[in-house]
């Protein structure tokens, strides 16, 4: 009951990089502030939109899109505390859509444990990404 209750007070979305690119290959963002779950269900979203061609722009055209262009496991990363707990997450073709964002959902198999104060992110992508933004996405899932 507790997690619901904190889920539903507690829950937010929190920049994390970006817009920006990044190229293929593994980048390091040092956060300005730690980030922690509070449920297993926290997840990093990958906003795409930028890089999706116009006329794929329809619900069932950038399904089809993503599908072809961002394969599971492409993209990973990697949460890590200052005391040296890591968490690793990855996209494993979940994805969301609402007005005017496209959002690839990255997430840990396990879950992410609750309380782990979380200081850098280790983004590994076997594309190159444009104009795309990181963000926690932190509530139950």
């Amino acid at each position: 009951m507790w997690e619901f209750i904190q889920s539903l007070f507690l829950a937010k979305l929190l920049l994390l990089a970006g817009p920006g690119d990044f190229a293929s290959g593994t980048h390091k963002i040092d956060l300005s502030e730690p980030i922690s779950a509070i449920s297993s269900g926290a997840s990093l979203r990958l906003d795409i939109t930028g890089m999706v061609p116009g006329e794929h722009r329809s619900l069932p055209a950038s399904r089809k899109w993503i599908e072809q262009t961002f394969p599971a496991d492409a993209i990973r990363a990697t949460l890590e505390s200052s005391d040296g707990r890591k968490v690793d997450l990855s996209f494993e073709g979940s994805s969301s859509w609402e007005p005017g964002s496209i959002q690839l959902i990255l997430s840990a198999s396990a879950g992410v444990p609750k309380g782990v104060e979380f200081s850098s992110v280790v983004l590994s992508t076997e594309m190159d990404l444009k104009q795309v933004t990181l963000t926690w996405a932190n509530y139950r899932h």
